[in-house]
């Protein structure tokens, strides 16, 4: 069945002088590679830092983090959006837990735990 094209009448098109709203559309996609590491939090109670705007070359504001535990203890996790002032309270993540950053500003991520040798997923964009 053939397409049928409607005429559009010349003065009902919207001029840039006609218009009396301007929108800005929402951007639903970030452009570049997602960065994804499993860390390894090698002795606890000596926190690591996770610098994603050196992989990204900017900061992150999707992705998440996921306690991907081996053993019985808990991933804790703090964010900074500068690389040195962290949130000042422990997020706690248990086995299969996730911690969702988007719309967040992300420049580095601290990650501890409670036994030595957890490990967190971590994919950010």
């Amino acid at each position: 069945m053939p397409i049928r094209l409607e005429r559009i009448q010349k003065d009902t098109i919207p001029t840039i002088d006609t218009l009396t709203e301007v929108t800005n559309p929402i951007k639903t996609h970030i452009t570049g590679n997602p960065y994804t590491i499993l860390k390894t939090i090698t002795t606890a109670g000596s926190p690591e830092d996770v610098n994603v705007n050196a992989q990204l070359g900017r900061n992150a504001h999707k992705g998440y983090i996921k306690a991907y535990r081996t053993n019985t203890g808990i991933i804790k996790v703090k964010l900074s959006n500068d690389g040195s002032n962290f949130t000042s309270e422990w997020e706690e993540l248990e086995k299969g837990d996730v911690l969702d950053i988007t719309d967040l500003d992300v420049h580095t991520i601290k990650l501890d735990c409670t036994v030595d040798g957890e490990k967190a997923f971590i994919m950010v964009i």
